[in-house]
């Protein structure tokens, strides 16, 4: 018991180093502190929810205590990175007796639905955060049009680009929520891959094929959507935001459909990479794949195409 703590303390501390690197201004300091939450959930996902939490309480303590010994840094820390760490080792380490002498485990699904839902609890924080910027909301996008627009765009297309942005700038929130979000998830696919590498996962890999979404994330959305259309001011906004919150999860099932596509066809790991690359170059079609996400949870899209003969 006392080396799974030793183990825990030093995940804690590497986390802290990892996001105090940006400190240093070099080429890996931005990539160090992205992979900050990645110590965390390798100790949650192997050692349990407990070691988690107490690497994440540690780490917070100490970047609280780098950074000016501010406990309301430290409190940010372990709610961006301890907390869904924390709670996401949990959930996944969850499982039952399949009555086949197996384990049937916590669905990834429900993993994004809880990352979802942390998600939504979070999105009033980052309004708060930018609201704190002089200017509130509207200066964010408007100060990078005024400064930044300038030398990039002739003086003619400066006006609509403006109003672009401001309309852009009315899901700002949202988008650092879903950046977070990649974070997060992202760590823990990580986390959960090297263990399975070298052999100390508890859970089997996740085959994202067979991805299933709780049926709250589409109700959900088509509330926040119906409320994004037809509500104004606060309630619109929130529902705005909300509602690009709750489209990575489809998004995600949008790829397990196409993944799932790929294994029918030949050639389907090329296809596969193809996607990918389209995805990297034209952001646009992640909208498209969110969609097919939402349909194939309508629908079933995927059972559709288990039952086609493989090509």
């Amino acid at each position: 018991m006392k080396s799974i703590w030793l183990i825990a303390a030093g995940a804690g501390l590497a986390s802290a180093v990892m996001f105090l690197a940006m400190m240093l201004g070099t080429m890996v300091a931005l990539p160090l502190a992205y992979l900050a939450p990645l110590p965390l959930f390798l100790v949650g996902l192997s050692l349990g929810a407990g070691a988690s939490a107490l690497a994440g309480a540690l780490s917070s303590a100490i970047v609280a205590a780098a950074l000016g010994g501010s406990l309301l840094t430290g409190l940010v820390y372990f709610i961006v990175n301890g907390v869904p760490a924390t709670i996401l080792s949990r959930q996944a380490l969850l499982g039952r007796d399949d009555g086949k002498g197996g384990i049937e485990w916590y669905p990834p699904g429900q993993l994004l639905g809880w990352l979802a839902g942390m998600a939504l609890a979070a999105l009033p924080g980052a309004v708060m955060l930018l609201s704190g910027v002089s200017g509130g909301l509207d200066a964010v996008m408007a100060g990078f049009s005024e400064e930044d627009l300038r030398r990039m765009l002739p003086a003619n297309q400066l006006e609509q680009m403006r109003d672009l942005l401001k309309k852009v700038g009315t899901v700002v929130p949202g988008i650092i929520v879903i950046s977070w979000m990649v974070m997060i998830a992202v760590n823990g696919a990580l986390a959960q891959g090297l263990l399975a590498r070298f052999g100390h996962n508890r859970r089997p890999r996740v085959d994202i094929a067979t991805l299933e979404l709780p049926e709250w994330l589409l109700l959900a959305a088509a509330f926040t959507a119906l409320a994004a259309w037809f509500a104004s001011d606060a309630v619109g906004f929130f529902a705005r935001n909300g509602l690009a919150i709750l489209m990575l999860p489809f998004l995600v099932l949008g790829l397990a459909v196409i993944h799932a596509f790929a294994r029918q066809i030949k050639g389907g790991g090329f296809a596969l990479g193809v996607v990918y690359l389209l995805l990297v170059l034209f952001s646009p079609l992640l909208v498209t794949i969110a969609l097919l996400g939402v349909l194939d949870q309508l629908l079933g899209i995927r059972r559709r195409l288990a039952a086609l003969p493989p090509t």
